[in-house]
């Protein structure tokens, strides 16, 4: 059973990173339910503002900003996603920990209910070459141990629903382009739409028992690699020319992108090797979607149905 627009739109929202992918679908569902809402933003407004939303300036290292934009507030969802990753490792920390700690101390002195806050599958400080997730891990931590009341979601792969991502997978498929993967082809493979999740976001605080504990996100339907491919295969009439390779074989092209100082690659390559490193199964959606109030599209029959999409238009 779902939550109604009705209860959404109780109290007084702060979304940060209100102009990303997730951030913005966030506060248009928040909007159109009626609800009062906050946008920090960065830097300027957005081009095209949303009406009925109060848009304030203000950035993470700026805890002035912070404090001032979490007054009156009952619900924040913080939506600052790992850009600072391709930008370069001083922002890594500044951003994606410190950032949510300054962020989350606001909230706490603001006297802010509850805190939600996207972080990645994966997350562990384990991962020392990759520094995004050890950080996302240590701030995950920082929100659950805080006054604020806090749900942490560790969403896989985020995806619309537009399937720009699998079409051009079907492009390449089609074309007999390699595709080289590092791991078991019975890794799973964890996807959640950005919609899906935005509302996972937005219901987090209406369910108590979900406080000060943190979610795995993917999606129904989601699959192994070799069933992946397998659909294209069977939707495509093409055998995908994928080869996969041991996950070792992965860190000398890391290493080397990083001696470079070629921080976008090797971000790339580090997160491709944590992924191949990934032993844990799919989470139990079912369970999540049911506790959050959220309801799923299945995602390989979405799959499917891109892929006949781009098999027909092919014909």
């Amino acid at each position: 059973m779902g939550f109604t627009q009705e209860e959404i739109a109780q109290g007084n929202y702060l979304v940060t990173g209100a102009t990303g992918r997730t951030g913005s679908i966030v506060v248009r569902k928040l909007r159109d339910a009626g609800a009062t809402v906050r946008a920090l933003v960065h830097t300027t407004r957005p081009d095209e503002p949303l009406s009925g939303v109060e848009y304030v300036t203000g950035g993470y290292e700026d805890t002035d900003s912070l404090a001032a934009a979490c007054q009156g507030i009952d619900w924040v969802i913080a939506c600052v996603g790992a850009q600072s990753a391709a930008r370069g490792l001083h922002l890594i920390e500044a951003v994606e920990y410190q950032g949510t700690v300054n962020l989350t101390e606001a909230a706490s002195a603001s006297g802010v209910k509850h805190m939600a806050l996207i972080s990645v599958r994966g997350a562990d400080t384990r991962w020392s070459f990759y520094p995004v997730y050890p950080a996302k891990a240590r701030a995950d931590q920082h929100l659950l141990d805080a006054p604020v009341a806090g749900t942490v979601f560790r969403p896989g792969g985020m995806i619309d629903t537009g399937g720009d991502l699998a079409r051009r997978m079907a492009q390449t498929v089609r074309s007999g382009g390699a595709v080289t993967i590092y791991g078991s082809p019975d890794q799973a493979m964890v996807f959640i739409f950005l919609d899906e999740l935005a509302d996972y976001l937005i219901h987090a605080h209406l369910e108590r028992r979900a406080y000060n504990d943190t979610f795995v996100l993917g999606g129904p339907g989601n699959m192994t690699r070799a069933e992946y491919w397998k659909t294209f295969q069977d939707h495509l009439g093409v055998i995908p020319n994928v080869r996969y390779l041991p996950v070792e074989d992965i860190v000398a092209l890391r290493e080397t992108a990083e001696k470079e100082q070629n921080w976008p690659l090797a971000h790339q390559l580090a997160r491709e090797e944590i992924g191949g490193r990934a032993t844990s199964p799919a989470p139990p959606m079912d369970v999540y979607g049911r506790l959050f109030g959220v309801t799923q599209r299945d995602f390989r029959q979405w799959l499917i149905g891109v892929l006949r999409d781009v098999r027909q238009t092919a014909e």
